[in-house]
């Protein structure tokens, strides 16, 4: 059977991408499991590309522009950084495909507008958004370290739930809980089809913490002897 290896990552985090490609150097695998949608992928971008464009229009700052860049650019960075390993090591990488939150075109330009609208309305400037960088890579820092302190225990099970580490219970309980089908299903399907020695999953953190109820990819598939790893 196949060695899986589930990697947990901080979509925020912006030590991620040098860890994951250490850990993704080590391992080798023969696949690689993301999580998300590609569609979705592909429309952030569109969204960001849409956003910049609109923000070039009306003579922005280059400042504000390279700011806003690097923020979308920190977001889901594993997708980037995959394509580019899968380039160098000719390893196929596909994505879990789930159908959450997928936006049409006219969506996404719709929240294009709001987020131009709300930059003028706020007064947006650089130095706000690299803050907003900071601040939310302080939060990462936080989780981490709230993770680590609870790895291998007991509370691991519940602190995903914790109000000191969620913001938002509901979302990890139902959100949360059906990709993580989703993501089984289509591991299994490729650990059956004995092609693959080494498979590994690049997911949220919050989707390899051990669960006595099932909910997250990893408590679901215990009996595929997983290795975890948290990229701290």
């Amino acid at each position: 059977m196949a060695e899986i290896y589930i990697i947990g990552i901080n979509h925020f985090d912006v030590n991620g991408p040098p860890r994951l490609e250490r850990v993704l150097d080590k391992i080798k695998p023969n696949l690689i499991l993301l999580e998300g949608n590609e569609a979705k992928v592909k429309t952030r971008k569109v969204y960001l590309n849409l956003v910049v464009k609109k923000l070039k229009a009306r003579k922005a700052d280059d400042s504000l522009i390279e700011a806003i860049l690097a923020k979308g650019n920190r977001l889901e960075f594993e997708s980037d950084l995959v394509k580019k390993f899968s380039y160098y090591h000719d390893t196929p990488f596909i994505y879990f495909n789930d159908t959450v939150n997928n936006y049409s075109s006219n969506e996404v330009e719709i929240e294009a507008r709001k987020y131009i609208n709300f930059i003028s309305e706020k007064n947006i400037k650089a130095r706000d958004i690299y803050h907003e960088l900071k601040n939310v890579q302080k939060d990462c820092d936080r989780r981490w370290n709230l993770l680590k302190s609870v790895e291998g225990t007991f509370r691991e099970e519940v602190f995903i739930l914790d109000s000191s580490f969620s913001d938002n219970k509901d979302f990890v309980k139902a959100y949360c809980h059906e990709r993580d089908i989703i993501m089984e299903r289509v591991l299994r399907d490729k650990v059956s089809s004995c092609s693959y020695q080494k498979i590994a999953t690049i997911n949220g953190f919050s989707h390899i913490v051990k669960d006595s109820i099932k909910r997250t990819l990893y408590s679901r598939v215990e009996d595929l002897n997983p290795i975890r790893i948290f990229l701290y």
